[in-house]
């Protein structure tokens, strides 16, 4: 169970870190 939510953990860090690129660029433009 703990493996499980440390791996969704990582995703949603993931997720976050490519909406904040998406964000950058965006604004960049």
């Amino acid at each position: 169970m703990l493996r499980q939510k440390n791996k969704r953990n990582k995703v949603h860090q993931l997720i976050l870190k490519c909406d904040f690129l998406c964000w950058d660029m965006y604004v960049s433009v």
